[in-house]
């Protein structure tokens, strides 16, 4: 990695906006520079904007926020940093960009805006990669450069401070260090997890064995003596069976012939009860028939009262016709009236409409004019307002530019008093640096000695715990011999109450006998449901066979309304024929009503010849119009073809349903004989008696109880099982654990031996520290006499150290201030001379507009007096809207009018037509009601009834008939399928007493039965129990063995580890992090001798024998004396911080070559032989193509590099830049 260019904009010091190309030929032919300036000046600050740029991160101020930003140069809005750097042959460029709101110095801190950009050969241009999350930017960094930030500041850029903090370091905080560094932190955690791991397989093969110890399998000769018992029970089984299966099919017959002998005398009764029913019903059958006759000629009887209710209904037509004419005819004579108003008052209101038109005309250009001059009153009068207010402002602006040159005129004399050459402010600004570099080497001792004091106190604390450490391992041990003693007995005792618990069988035995008890509880289960769904299919049987008769009943009534409706269809059907041959002959006579008006008795008749002609003058009776009875007859007719159709569909469905219901019987009766072989089937299996449903349930409650003591022994012996493999656990980890706490013991011994050796080290150091704090307080002293108070501490010193840069900004923004005030004073008195001159202006103009706006108002009161004289304060749109809406209205009216006389006239008319028409309708109703009257009087004769008395008592609704009908056809249907069940029964009767003794009972066979299952339920428990010997045996030995191949396996594996542990295992991590670090710390070690051989050939590093990670300094100009790198010297610590940093640097790159080193400060401390050994070892490191920069105010780094970059302070606590590549820039806004 290689900086190239970098670009800062408002960081510290350095206020605006400058660029420094690092690609210029003064770096490339020299590769070695320097960054020089006095203290403060900002040199350190170009370093920080690299690492913002890069990280959004400072070693001295850590990651910049949304919140707080210290970098940001004060008085600015807005901050920049951008970098452009190679990586791996490949330009990128990192920007990091923040401002305040509306880029106000004052304003709010906004979030940051970051952008990471590659450049495009092809497009010859950037390429964004990044530019929105400030993760993924770092993890991009990390990526390209190989670099996070702390290896970054360790690699290429080594901040103030930093050289040192590696060779002052204790050995855990170089262990740490070196971890942060190389990466080594992954050999702790490997170390730790191989222990883990170890211990993991170690208790797995212990558990492995405890579980296989706990496995028992049967002896060879227990085994053969157990399958031969098995062998002699399943043939006793067989022979015990076969029995059984006879005796139950003898019970099967005798029940079914003692079923059948019940149902025969049952159904024999019913049917007696059946036909004393039926001819109990004779009487009601003969008058149903009646009711049929009388129901059949209703139809005739509604035709009469149709008929009487027409003629009714056109008699009261007529009467509601005349009344109407009397009134229709005097809202006509009204409406005529109305009319004539109408058209009178629209003919007045046109002529007043046309008078008006002229004079709204000159209202409208009178009111015109007004407009235009108003508006330009009101343009006068405003502009008149705007020099009044600019005259206002610029009287106001005049005095305040005149109290501003008072109020500086003040502050400049006051701070003139403040900023002389001999005041406190001033001496201290010329001493700046002096006081700094003392009080900054007064604060360094102050800390190291308290560094090294509470090094002292912690070399104290650290024995007194190790004594405390060794004594309570030792305690430790007692508690747990004893915890393992407790463990033995509980085990001993569990033991002991699981044999007990086991009754001598084993865990499979138990599990085998509740397997047999459930079994049976599920079969009883299984039988109860099957008996259950044979009840309800017995049932359903029975539903369905009455619901078969009521189905039968209904077809049958159904059928015979089909018959009658359908006969009254056909006689329908003959009588329209008939009406409409009349109809049609009454059309063809009034066609030739003319040619009948033209017959003379005694001419012959063009179309008969016929001389005489009876109808030339009156109406024949074939006229008379019988179209509404025409109508009717039709509307029967589809009524009556629609309730054929019905009933036909109607048979038919019930027909379908019929037959629907016989298949669903059927079906029935089909799960019902399966239901019962089913139960037959059950029983048989399981030698189950079938009794009542009673005596099941409670076989059933009593496999439960059974099942449950099983269960709850079964989980006594699986609970003492865990408890016992519980125990064996605890006990292989307290023994593991009192191995442990031995182990701590030891440790905690060597420890204290440690900690005695470190308490004699502090206490030398703290003596030495001591010695250079009184150096550092006399050079303070000399220093600050006169100036500043000495400070007594560390704390004190950075007070007064922050306190003095603070003193000496303000004494420079005094002297700033002075000359600012100095400029403002001449502008003010320069605008204060410009207002005046407005003011002058602004006033002649008021007047002026003043005038032009009196003579516009003048003119507008005469335009009003003239127009109040022709139309007042009326609105001619107004007045002619509203004489226009009269107008038109009243011309509406009479349109209105005008139609409305119209449609009554028309009225009058149609109601004398329609009276007309219904005189003729009543003298047709009539004609209508006698011919009703009459076929209804043939009608009722023809069906028995001498008068409409007798008819309405014999009468009865259809639904009742129909009801009647079903009735009788569901008894007759019972009556029959009682007399052949009957039969059926005798015949199943007299083939069952052929095929068994009549003599035999049922209670007889049920007890043999009874006594089988009883030897067949023991022969199976025995078969069970044997069953379930041999196969837990089977089951054992398969478990044993493949215990014994997972121990086989598991000790494999736990060899392995036990090898691994024992190179680098440890449960803190010590061991394998401690090795590894060692060898990180020796390859240091030659990275730092390579650059310590170039500056200087007097010393080499070398590891500490007995301490690993502690660093000794071999002399070679002492005879190679070996000390500690404690006691070397101020020039002597740089100069080996310097390697070791150089060395860090090397071994904190990664992937990525780092070609740019930045070194700040730490060259003041050198004598000029080894400044100059230095300069040359980075010199040589340029060699290589590294590109080093130098941060000092030392003046011999500036005489010896030719390569300068200046940082030159200017007013204000600004400062800027000069040098090779060095530019500045417009500054951006934002």
């Amino acid at each position: 990695m290689r900086i190239l260019k970098v670009r800062v904009q408002n960081i510290n010091s350095l206020k605006g906006n400058w660029s420094i190309n690092f690609e210029d030929p003064a770096y490339a032919a020299g590769g070695l520079f320097a960054i020089c300036g006095p203290t403060g000046a900002g040199k350190s600050s170009l370093l920080d904007a690299i690492c913002i740029a890069l990280y959004g991160s400072t070693p001295r101020l850590g990651y910049l926020t949304g919140s707080t930003n210290e970098a940001m140069t004060r008085g600015t809005g807005i901050m920049e940093s951008e970098v452009t750097f190679l990586a791996k042959g490949v330009r990128y460029r990192a920007l990091y960009s923040q401002r305040r709101a509306r880029n106000q110095a004052d304003g709010r801190l906004q979030s940051a805006n970051i952008e990471l950009s590659r450049w495009n050969d092809e497009i010859n241009n950037w390429e964004i990669l990044e530019g929105k999350y400030k993760q993924r930017f770092s993890e991009r960094i990390e990526e390209i450069t190989g670099l996070t930030f702390s290896q970054f500041t360790r690699s290429a850029l080594l901040a103030q401070g930093n050289f040192s903090v590696f060779l002052k370091a204790k050995e855990d905080e170089r262990s740490n260090a070196l971890e942060a560094i190389t990466g080594t932190e992954i050999y702790s955690q490997i170390s730790q997890a191989v222990y883990e791991r170890y211990r993991t397989e170690s208790t797995a093969l212990a558990d492995l064995q405890s579980e296989a110890r706990g496995v028992g399998v049967m002896a060879d000769e227990e085994r053969q003596q157990t399958l031969s018992e098995l062998t002699s029970v399943k043939t006793r089984i067989e022979e015990v069976e076969q029995s059984l299966k006879t005796k139950e099919g003898m019970r099967d017959l005798v029940r079914e012939r003692d079923t059948t002998a019940e149902t025969l005398a049952a159904t024999q009764k019913e049917l007696v009860s059946v036909k004393e029913t039926i001819n109990a019903l004779q009487d009601e059958r003969r008058a149903t028939e009646v009711a049929r006759r009388a129901l059949k000629i209703k139809p005739s009887y509604a035709t009469l009262q149709n008929a009487q209710a027409r003629v009714q209904s056109s008699r009261q037509q007529r009467e509601t016709l005349s009344n109407s004419l009397v009134t229709v005819d005097k809202n006509a004579t009204e409406a005529q009236r109305l009319l004539q108003e109408a058209q009178a008052a629209a003919e007045q209101l046109n002529k007043d409409y046309e008078a008006l038109l002229p004079v709204t005309q000159v209202v409208r250009t009178i009111d015109a004019t007004l407009s235009e001059l108003a508006k330009r009153i009101n343009e006068k009068t405003d502009e008149r307002t705007r020099e009044a207010t600019r005259l206002d402002k610029s009287r106001a602006a005049t005095q305040a530019a005149l109290s501003e040159i008072q109020k500086l005129a003040e502050e400049a004399a006051k701070l003139e008093a403040e900023t002389a050459p001999d005041s406190r402010p001033a001496r201290l600004f010329a001493k700046q640096a002096e006081i700094s570099m003392a009080l900054a080497q007064f604060a360094d001792a102050d800390a190291n000695r308290e560094k090294r004091e509470q090094a002292l106190q912690k070399a104290n604390f650290d024995l007194v715990a190790a004594a405390q450490a060794t004594d309570t391992a030792l305690q430790a041990l007692a508690p747990t011999q004893a915890h393992i003693q407790s463990l033995q007995e509980k085990l001993s005792s569990v033991e002991t109450a699981r044999n007990e618990s086991a009754a001598g069988k084993t865990l499979q035995e138990w599990t085998q006998l509740k397997a047999q008890v459930d079994a049976l509880r599920t079969a009883l289960e299984k039988i109860l449901q099957h008996l259950a769904a044979k009840e309800e299919k017995s049932r359903q049987i029975d539903t369905k066979k009455k619901h078969l008769l009521e189905l039968e009943a209904d077809l049958a009534a159904h059928s015979q309304r089909y018959e009658t409706q359908l006969k009254l269809t056909e006689s329908l059907t003959v009588a329209l024929e008939a009406m409409e041959q009349a109809s049609a002959m009454r059309s063809l006579v009034e066609r030739l009503s003319d040619e009948r008006a033209k017959l003379v008795d005694g001419s012959p008749c063009p179309l008969c010849g016929a001389v005489h002609h009876p109808y030339a003058e009156t109406q024949p009776a074939i006229l008379s119009d019988d179209s509404h009875k025409l109508e009717r007859t039709r509307k029967d007719l589809k009524a009556a073809q629609t309730t054929v159709a019905s009933l036909a569909r109607e048979v038919a469905k019930l027909d379908g349903t019929i037959k629907a219901e016989r298949g669903t019987l059927n079906e029935l009766q089909t799960l019902f004989l399966l239901e019962t072989q089913t139960i037959r089937e059950l029983t048989t299996e399981w030698s189950i008696e079938e009794g009542p449903v009673s005596d099941i349930r409670a076989t059933q409650l009593e496999a439960l109880e059974k099942a449950a003591v099983l269960t709850d022994r079964i989980k006594q012996i699986v609970t003492l099982d865990d408890e016992r493999n519980k125990l064996l656990k605890a006990l292989e980890r307290a023994k593991a654990q009192l191995e442990a706490q031995s182990q701590t013991a030891k440790t905690c011994e060597a420890k204290r031996t440690q900690a005695q050796a470190a308490l004699l080290s502090a206490v030398t150091e703290s003596r030495d520290a001591a010695q250079r704090l009184t150096s550092a307080q006399i050079q303070l002293t000399a220093v600050c006499t006169g100036l500043l108070k000495i400070p007594t501490t560390a704390v004190q010193a950075k007070t007064w150290t922050m306190r003095l840069q603070s003193e000496v900004e303000t004494y420079q923004a005094k002297r700033t201030r002075l000359s600012a005030i100095e400029q403002q004073t001449a502008v003010l008195k320069t605008t204060e001379k410009e207002q005046r001159l407005q003011q002058e202006a602004f006033e002649v103009k008021c007047e002026e507009l003043a005038k032009s706006i009196a003579a516009l108002q003048e003119e507008r009161s005469h335009k009003h007096a003239e127009r109040f004289r022709l139309f007042g304060n009326k609105s001619p749109e107004a007045e002619e809207a509203a004489l226009k809406k009269r107008r038109d209205t009243a011309l509406a009216l009479a349109e209105i009018r005008t139609a409305e006389a119209l449609r009554l006239k028309e009225l009058v008319n149609v109601t004398k037509g329609q009276l007309e028409a219904a005189d003729k309708q009543i003298a047709i109703d009539a004609n209508a009601l006698l011919a009703a009257q009459s076929a209804w009087a043939r009608e009722r004769g023809a069906a028995g009834f001498a008068d409409d008395t007798l008819w309405l008592a014999a009468l009865l609704t259809d639904e009742e008939i129909n009801s009647r009908h079903q009735k009788y056809a569901r008894l007759d249907a019972r009556a029959e399928e009682l007399a052949k069940s009957a039969a059926l029964a005798q015949e199943k009767i007299a083939l069952l007493t052929a095929k068994i003794d009549p003599a035999l009972e049922l209670t007889t066979l049920l007890g043999e039965i009874a006594a089988l299952r009883e030897t067949m339920n023991n022969l199976s428990a025995a078969k069970g129990r044997l069953q379930g010997l041999i196969e837990t045996d089977d089951a054992q030995k398969k478990r044993l063995a493949d215990k014994l191949e997972a121990i086989r396996s598991q000790g494999k594996k736990l060899c392995v580890w036990t090898q691994l542990n024992a190179l680098i295992g440890s449960a803190d991590g010590k061991r394998y992090r401690t090795f590894v670090q060692s060898m990180t710390f020796e390859t240091l070690l030659h990275h730092a001798n390579r650059a310590l051989a170039k500056i200087s050939q007097r010393y080499i590093l070398k590891k500490d024998a007995t301490e690993p990670l502690k660093l000794n300094v071999i002399d070679t100009f002492q005879g190679g004396v070996e000390r500690s790198a404690d006691n070397l010297s101020g020039g002597e610590s740089f100069l080996v911080s310097l390697s070791l940093a150089l060395g860090l640097s090397e071994m904190a790159s990664r992937n990525v070559r780092v070609e740019s080193l930045f070194l700040d400060e730490g060259f003041g401390s050198l004598d000029p032989d080894t400044l100059e050994d230095a300069m040359n070892a980075l010199a040589a490191l340029q060699s290589e193509g590294k590109m080093i920069g130098i941060i000092s105010h030392v003046g011999e780094v500036r005489e010896r590099i030719a390569t300068l970059i200046d940082v030159t302070p200017v007013s204000g606590g600004r400062s800027e830049l000069s040098g090779p590549g060095v530019e500045r820039l417009e500054e951006k806004k934002k």
